[in-house]
């Protein structure tokens, strides 16, 4: 195999956790070349069909650090460009109170009169429960304008390949080979992939060949009412309980529900078509909406849907084998978007340690 180009890091896979990857890398060593290929474009999968929310939430402390930490790199980086504040609106029953609070990093505080008259508002005909309570948070969430983020790597000195797909990748001598479906071949000796959804490369590290974690593969959608224009500054508005996330916008109400279709197994390599908008998402997405606010459920008319990866080890966000030099990044499960700045960091800085010696090297050594 001839080598046709070569980078100081090579990002696979251009969704929110790719780009940020790539973005790390330039800012924290701007000598690097660095290198983002993706099977489409940047941004052409899950990332770009998603609501792209930042909620700073997290069921257990160390998904609560890692949010919180993404939303400190959002607002203090090149990403500011792309991201802007939204306050929200949270509908739990009275007893979750201290739950919430738990798990939220922003400061949760009970709703007054003028911020329920905005829920109704921002979500008319909205239903709320005997035993219902609703809580605002004024900061810590953001929405990311995903088109923008998707042309952030090349604005910051990223080679970007597009319909570059990546079926091994082998290590040899302390680089790594990755071998193209167009027989291009790149090396590096600093690899992260970050492959959603599709079926990752071959992957051969010098101590043999490596299997990335098991994931399951998940229908995600989002419903649209189009009859509803929101204001700029109007809540986001969040049922947990329901798996309801509202977020008005200019060009209508989108809608975050819980899809109930699964895949038997990732995308084959290549099939990076967006599968359409059926008329069983939308039936499945006015049935979860009616639940709360049957009068948007009537309205809504269509949505997107896309497919999104879901560990089974929910913390399983970076690995990779033992040496460390490839890194195997899994937002997945929903929060890409929430977690990928600090999810960067954290693949990156395993990518920098030094090569153990050989002799140190099994299957067995702990990934950090």
């Amino acid at each position: 195999m001839v080598v046709t180009a070569t980078a100081d890091l090579v990002v696979v896979g251009g969704g929110v956790l790719g780009v940020a990857v790539a973005l790390h890398a330039r800012r924290t060593h701007p000598d690097w070349r660095v290198a983002l290929l993706d099977q489409t474009a940047p941004g052409a999968g899950a990332t770009g069909r998603s609501l792209a929310v930042v909620a700073p939430t997290g069921e257990n402390s160390a998904i609560r650090g890692l949010a919180a930490r993404a939303v400190e790199i959002y607002r203090s980086t090149e990403l500011h460009d792309c991201v802007r504040p939204r306050s929200a609106l949270v509908v739990v029953p009275e007893h979750a109170e201290p739950m919430l609070k738990e798990q939220t990093t922003s400061t949760v505080r009970r709703a007054d009169a003028s911020d329920v008259q905005r829920l109704r508002a921002s979500a008319p005909g909205v239903q709320l429960r005997p035993g219902d309570a609703v809580f605002a948070v004024d900061d810590g969430f953001l929405q990311v304008d995903t088109a923008t983020l998707a042309e952030l790597p090349a604005d910051a000195g990223v080679t970007v390949a597009h319909d570059t797909r990546i079926t091994a990748c082998r290590e040899a001598d302390g680089q790594w080979e990755l071998l193209a479906a167009d027989n291009a071949c790149w090396r590096t000796p600093r690899v992260v992939l970050a492959v959603g959804p599709w079926e990752p490369p071959d992957i051969t590290a010098a101590e043999g060949p490596w299997v990335p974690p098991r994931t399951r593969v998940k229908r995600v959608a989002s419903l649209h009412v189009p009859a509803y224009k929101g204001e700029p500054d109007d809540p986001l508005v969040a049922f947990p309980a329901d798996n309801l996330l509202l977020v008005p916008g200019e060009d209508g109400l989108r809608v975050s529900f819980l899809h109930p279709h699964w895949r038997s197994g990732p995308l084959a390599h290549g099939a990076h078509e967006a599968p359409d908008f059926t008329a069983d998402d939308l039936a499945a997405g006015r049935a979860a909406l009616a639940v709360r606010a049957p009068t948007l459920a009537e309205q809504a008319v269509g949505g997107q849907v896309f497919w999104d990866t879901y560990p089974e080890d929910p913390l399983a966000f970076v690995s990779g084998p033992a040496a460390g030099s490839l890194r195997w990044l899994n937002g997945g499960a929903g929060r890409g978007v929430r977690l990928a700045p600090a999810l960067a960091e954290a693949a990156l800085a395993v990518a920098e340690r030094p090569r153990p010696d050989a002799a140190d090297l099994s299957p067995a050594t702990p990934v950090a």
